[in-house]
C-alpha cells in the first residue's frame, strides 16, 4: 500500500512540475516590438492572453509571450501566438499600441481564451472571431462592414458606428450601444442581449424572430416586432435563449 501511495505522490508531483514547466515555456520577460513601416491593416491570432489595444502616439507591441511572432509586410501588421493551445497562459499579456485617430483598411482578430479590452478601433472592414473571455470596446467603428462571432463570455460595445453588421452570439451577454447602419443581421445565442440603437425609430426597420425568452422595446414587453419603421437601416434579429432588450436613443 505504501508503494502505491508513493507512486501516486510521485505522479502528482510530476504532473505539477510538468504544468509549471509548461507555463515557464510559454511566458518570458516582457518585450517591446517596434513597428517601423507604415501599417494599414491588422491580422491578429491569439490563443490566450490579457489582450489590450491602447491609443498612443505611435505603433508598438508589448508582450511576455515567448512564442509570439510580430511581422510587418505590405502594410499588414501580423501578430500570431505560436505556442500550443493547451499551454498554461496564466499572467500572459499582449498590448498593441495604436496611433490616435488611426483608421485601418482591414482588421482581422481571432482570440481563444482571452480577455480583450479595446480603447478605440476603427476600420473600413472588421472581422472578429472571439473565443472564451470578456470583450470590451470603448469605441468600435466600421465604415464598410463588420462581422462578429462571439464565443463564451460578455461582449460590450460602449459606442460606435457599425455598417452592415453581422453578429452571431454564442453563450454570454451582449451589451451593444451604437449606430447600426445599412443591412444588418443579428443572431443571438444563450444569454441576455441589450441593444441600444443610436438614432430614432424612424431611422430603423427592425424585424425580430423570437426565440426562447422575452423581448422588450424601450422597456415594454412585446410578443413580436416586424418592420417597426420604414427607416433606411434594416436589421434582422433572430432570438436565442434569453431576453432581448431593444432601445432607441437619439443622437
Amino acid at each position: 500500500m505504501k508503494k502505491v501511495i508513493a507512486v501516486l505522490i510521485s505522479a502528482i508531483l510530476f504532473l505539477c512540475l510538468a504544468g509549471c514547466n509548461k507555463q515557464d515555456a510559454v511566458l518570458d520577460e516582457a518585450k517591446t516590438y517596434e513597428i517601423t513601416s507604415e501599417i494599414h491593416s491588422l491580422d491578429i491570432r491569439i490563443s490566450a492572453a490579457d489582450f489590450k489595444i491602447v491609443s498612443a502616439d505611435e505603433f508598438s507591441v508589448e508582450s511576455n509571450l515567448k512564442y509570439l511572432s510580430v511581422s510587418e509586410k505590405n502594410g499588414v501588421l501580423t501578430i500570431v501566438d505560436e505556442a500550443k493551445s493547451n499551454s498554461n497562459y496564466s499572467n500572459a499579456i499582449l498590448t498593441l499600441y495604436v496611433p490616435n485617430g488611426m483608421v485601418f483598411d482591414d482588421v482581422d482578430i481571432e482570440t481563444g481564451a482571452a480577455k480583450m479590452t479595446v480603447a478605440a478601433l476603427s476600420a473600413s472592414s472588421i472581422e472578429l472571431k472571439l473565443g472564451a473571455g470578456d470583450v470590451r470596446f470603448e469605441s468600435l467603428n466600421a465604415s464598410a462592414e463588420v462581422d462578429i462571432k462571439g464565443g463564451a463570455g460578455q461582449i460590450t460595445i460602449v459606442s460606435g458606428t457599425l455598417n452592415d453588421l453581422t453578429l452571431k452570439m454564442g453563450i454570454g451577454e451582449l451589451n451593444l450601444n451604437a449606430a447600426v447602419l445599412g443591412e444588418s443581421d443579428l443572431k443571438f445565442g444563450v444569454g441576455e442581449s441589450n441593444v441600444t440603437l443610436i438614432g430614432s425609430k424612424d431611422d430603423y426597420n427592425v424585424d425580430i424572430e423570437k426565440g426562447l425568452g422575452n423581448i422588450t422595446v424601450d422597456g415594454k414587453t412585446v410578443t413580436d416586432l416586424g418592420g417597426s419603421a420604414n427607416g433606411q437601416n434594416h436589421i434582422e434579429i433572430e432570438g436565442g435563449v434569453g431576453t432581448i432588450n431593444l432601445k432607441f436613443k437619439e443622437k
